[in-house]
């Protein structure tokens, strides 16, 4: 007895002297004192400051690795918001990224209205794109939890609804979506097509999804015939890519699965806004960070330039994408941050491409189109059709069917005026340059109201359309900048009638 409450003592001893051996190194840091001044006099920097404590005080990295570690062993983790444990130590996010856990449970049900928007935002860039016989697909990239159910922790059993993809595949014919989960499963067969300590699909599992949507672009057009794609021998895994190393310091190794291509991948260059090139081997990935990335493959078996709205998802599938397409140009799609959304209309008539590929991992699904989102391709489906009323441009001649008063720069609000001698609805198309990311409001009075239309706008080039009633005052419309940089300029605006 004497013996073992000694042992007890002891144990609980050296886990003290564990938790306060970290406590005491960062109390002795000469990064201290500037950190906690830092945090006094601005309470908001309290994150940046501990992390570079954390930096300059390595036993209380190695105290939270080995306490992230120990937890990781018992099936848990410190922060469930950020990452569950599932069987045979397979990690997945958490809800505080996008209700992950919520939306593989399917506890997270999208109402039929978040459904429809989803559906009505895909259908109406569609019709745009195809109105410039560029065709588009949307790649919803399986999550983790749809690949591998079995592998989420056992309470989950029996307790798993519908998901949220489901129901948009549901919800109408015709959607430019592929469904890429039957085949991820299917590829399970040969190795791994996701790992332990990642949510994206692997280098292998990137490929398996690669054919898939190459099989898919075939049956939209003979451009589309042959894409490039590589073959293998063999699949290899390596320690690379966990997530949970940073987001926990998680210890842990992650097997990674890899391709052994029968032949080297295509080498390609990237194009910078210069012109200039930069060589490239075909093994190198564009990540989420080298976004924007335009990319040409002089050995490429097309000529297809592909504009490539996607996330990180991107990144493994970037390595097939670059090898297939002559020219690519891939942008973050910002859908899980709208405010950062780039302006679709304005890049496509920059690159001018001839495929609009989508690729948005399953999770973003919680972020639907706003209504504003629906307004806005409904707008420019509807600036399409119209018949042309007028226009204005920087250096025009006052006194034109559209005019303006006010500085084109929007340091203040714009008055737009034009005559309106027939009923009917009207659309506005505005261009802009921008230095950073904003709203523009278009304000108008219709029926003696005063009436407000809003579109996000993104550094560079925008096409913006607004859509105003058939009674709108043509006397009374004013164009604001409600946020963003003041380093913005209106260069034309279009009005035409919707029939």
């Amino acid at each position: 007895m004497f013996s073992e409450e000694i042992f007890k003592r002891t144990i609980n001893g050296l886990f003290l002297l564990a938790l306060c051996v970290p406590v005491i190194a960062v109390m002795r840091s000469s990064q201290l004192r500037p950190a906690v001044r830092a945090v006094v006099e601005n309470p908001s920097d309290w994150d940046h400051q501990r992390d570079a404590l954390r930096r300059s005080t390595p036993l209380w990295n190695k105290a939270v690795e080995g306490y992230s570690a120990l937890l990781f062993e018992l099936g848990s983790t410190n922060a469930k918001d950020i990452g569950i444990v599932g069987r045979d130590k397979w990690m997945f996010l958490g809800d505080g990224f996008d209700e992950n856990v919520s939306q593989a449970l399917g506890w997270r049900a999208f109402s039929q209205e978040e459904i429809g928007r989803w559906r009505d935002v895909m259908l109406e860039q569609q019709r745009w794109f195809a109105r410039r016989n560029i065709p588009m697909l949307f790649v919803v990239a399986p999550a983790k939890w749809s690949i591998y159910p079995e592998k989420l922790p056992a309470w989950t059993d029996g307790r798993v609804k519908e998901h949220g993809y489901d129901q948009l595949l549901q919800s109408a014919d015709g959607l430019p979506l592929i469904d890429l989960r039957p085949a991820l499963k299917a590829g399970k067969a040969t190795a791994d097509t996701y790992s332990p300590l990642n949510s994206h699909w692997t280098d292998y599992g990137a490929l398996v999804g690669w054919k898939g949507v190459a099989s898919r672009l075939e049956q939209l057009g003979p451009i589309f015939a042959n894409l490039y794609v590589p073959s293998y021998k063999g699949v290899n895994a390596v320690n690379y890519g966990s997530e949970f190393a940073g987001l926990m310091s998680l210890p842990a190794e992650n097997r990674w699965t890899v391709p052994e291509f029968d032949r080297a991948l295509p080498d390609f260059q990237g194009v910078g806004a210069d012109g200039k090139t930069v060589q490239f081997t075909g093994y190198t990935h564009t990540g989420l960070l080298d976004l924007p990335r335009q990319t040409l493959t002089p050995s490429a078996r097309n000529d297809v330039r592909a504009l490539v709205l996607r996330d990180s998802m991107g990144d493994s599938l970037s390595l097939y994408l670059q090898a297939a397409f002559h020219a690519t140009f891939q942008v973050d799609h910002h859908i899980n941050t709208p405010g950062l959304a780039p302006n679709v209309p304005a890049l496509s008539d920059s690159f001018k491409p001839n495929l609009l590929l989508y690729v948005m991992t399953e999770r973003y699904l919680d972020h639907v189109p706003g209504q504003d989102v629906v307004d806005f391709w409904r707008s420019a489906n509807a600036f399409d059709s119209g018949s042309d009323t007028g226009g204005w441009k920087v250096g025009d001649p006052p006194g034109g069917i559209v005019r303006i008063e006010g500085d084109p720069s929007l340091q203040q609000a714009v008055s737009l005026y034009w005559a309106i001698s027939d009923s009917g609805s009207h659309v506005v198309r505005i261009d802009m340059d921008a230095q950073w990311s904003g709203q523009l409001q278009l304000q108008f009075y219709a029926g003696g109201q005063l009436g407000i239309r809003a579109a996000q706008y993104a550094p560079g080039s925008n096409q913006l359309f607004f859509t105003l009633p058939a009674d709108v005052d043509g006397a009374r419309v004013t164009v604001v900048r409600s946020t963003g940089s003041a380093s913005a300029m209106l260069k034309e605006v279009h009005l035409k009638k919707i029939n």
